[in-house]
């Protein structure tokens, strides 16, 4: 089976993080918030997620509506599924 780097690179961090703070939820919230106090070069504004992170079939910063996945494949040129795989 594929395995993502990142992906795993990611979980692996958040165990260990949760494991620092003792598997309490709460206390990797407040770690959190003050790197974000600390970092706040890191730390964009909802608006600009949302200018650089359009939602498909919304308008795009640009104005121009972004295709749903259903629009872009007007050729049928979807990829299959892979066998063996939930979709």
């Amino acid at each position: 089976m594929w395995t993502d780097a990142i992906v795993e690179e990611v979980r692996e961090m958040r165990v260990k993080l949760l494991a620092e703070c003792g598997g309490e939820l709460m206390r990797v919230f407040d770690r959190v918030a003050d790197l974000e106090k600390q970092h706040p070069e890191l730390v964009i504004s909802r608006e600009q997620f949302r200018r650089t992170h359009p939602r498909r079939g919304v308008a795009s910063a640009a104005g121009k509506p972004v295709p749903s996945a259903s629009e872009a494949d007007t050729e049928g040129k979807r990829p299959k599924p892979v066998a063996g795989s939930d979709r």
